[in-house]
């Protein structure tokens, strides 16, 4: 289906990152964003880019992802990942 790779590579990045699994979860985040999929999941991947960022204490970097996460998320309807995205910015 369009964008599954996507999908699922945004999904095992998502996990890895709740398991504090930096370096793989960032691995899976950008290849998620770089390969054909929705604009929604290619903007929950960048929200999650954008916390492991912070965490690493790269604001600067951060912040585009937080970004670029919103702009995604409002273009594909997803609402509350853009207004979380938008909340992290501050």
């Amino acid at each position: 289906m369009f964008g599954e790779n996507a999908l699922w590579l945004y999904k095992r990045g998502a996990a890895r990152a709740a398991l504090r699994r930096g370096a793989e979860a960032e691995q899976d985040l950008r290849k998620s964003v770089s390969v054909e999929g929705r604009k929604w999941v290619h903007g929950r991947a960048h929200l999650e880019l954008g916390k492991l960022m912070r965490q690493a204490g790269n604001v600067t970097e951060a912040r585009g992802e937080f970004q670029m996460a919103a702009a995604l998320c409002d273009a594909d309807n997803d609402r509350g990942t853009a207004d979380e995205a938008r909340r992290l910015l501050k």
